[in-house]
């Protein structure tokens, strides 16, 4: 029976720089979930247009990639474009399953 090798030093490195960028991103949602919470709950600004600004913001994004991927390419990412990873129930709903 062949022994595996120990995986490279570059793979364990691109593992630990995975692994810290995702939990950036998880601390840069909770910051950002905390600041559209706070802005609701002073009246700055309700979750309608918070919903309704997400879904522009989503729109352009797949219009914007799209264009970039040239004619006959599908384009675009997987979910339906109407920004239901931001939105629910004209509310917006706290990033990466986070409670209200």
């Amino acid at each position: 029976m062949k022994r595996k090798s120990p995986p490279s030093p570059d793979v364990v490195w691109l593992g630990a720089a995975l692994a810290d960028v995702k939990d950036d991103i998880y601390r840069n949602m909770l910051g950002l979930a905390a600041v559209m919470e706070a802005l609701v709950a002073k009246g700055i600004v309700s979750r309608e247009e918070l919903s309704a600004a997400a879904r522009r913001l989503e729109e352009d994004a797949e219009a914007e990639l799209a264009g970039r991927a040239g004619p006959g390419a599908a384009g675009g990412h997987a979910g339906s474009g109407k920004g239901e990873r931001w939105t629910e129930d004209a509310g917006v709903q706290a990033p990466l399953g986070l409670g209200r």
